[in-house]
């Protein structure tokens, strides 16, 4: 425990210390016993947040973590605040293409009762963060996950999680000669493959990102024949 609350101190790690205190956290922060050294961790990965704009990457293995060992009072903790908090919040975990997602292993179930708790604020918000699509490379998805179907379905309000979905499906980030047009061929069929996107509380939102879609695809062919 005592190694763990070097955060406290300010004293960063380095990746195979972060791989360790998460090892450490698995044992030591399970149940109610270890809320309280839980709850202070997530205070320090707050800290860092707020005073760089991002979480070190080197603390990515123990937030994973933290997550992991008690959900429900680590997404308590760590989206605690107003509005501007659990923004900086969520761009701190959304950041993170690249690596493991810090709620890759929270079960949907769990997440899904998070939400349940305060739903107006809290489908958007994980809809926002949690790793949509399989695999590890986001701007090459090709099947989503489980829980995005799920948020959907049970939201109070799907068009306020959908809006959260869009732009990261959207989001291609380019590419060679024909591959945009691939890039973008691809996620108008995940579009398609979204269950629960055609309710028609949706319609005009899936309409919206379907066209504009569309006309992306249709300018990156034109780019094409014209290279």
């Amino acid at each position: 425990v005592m190694r763990l609350l070097k955060l406290a101190s300010g004293e960063q790690s380095t990746g195979f210390e972060d791989y360790e205190l998460s090892l450490i956290a698995k044992t030591c922060l399970q149940g109610e016993e270890g809320e309280a050294g839980l709850e202070q961790l997530i205070q320090e990965m707050r800290a860092l947040i707020y005073q760089d704009g991002h979480l070190p990457d080197n603390y990515n293995e123990l937030l994973c973590t933290l997550f992991e060992v008690n959900p429900t009072v680590a997404l308590d903790r760590f989206f605690s605040g107003d509005h501007n908090s659990r923004s900086s919040m969520a761009f701190a975990i959304a950041d993170r293409t690249y690596m493991r997602s810090p709620l890759g292993n929270v079960t949907d179930e769990a997440l899904i009762n998070w939400c349940a708790a305060v739903p107006d604020v809290r489908f958007p918000l994980i809809a926002s963060v949690v790793q949509l699509f399989k695999g590890t490379k986001e701007d090459h998805p090709t099947e989503w996950t489980s829980l995005p179907a799920k948020l959907l379905a049970q939201a109070p309000d799907p068009s306020a999680v959908f809006e959260e979905i869009a732009p990261r499906l959207v989001q291609t980030g380019g590419g060679w000669v024909g591959e945009e047009a691939q890039k973008l061929e691809a996620r108008l069929a995940l579009l398609d493959a979204l269950a629960g996107a055609d309710t028609p509380l949706l319609s005009k939102e899936v309409a919206a990102v379907r066209a504009d879609l569309s006309r992306r695809i249709e300018r990156a062919r034109e780019r094409d024949r014209r290279d």
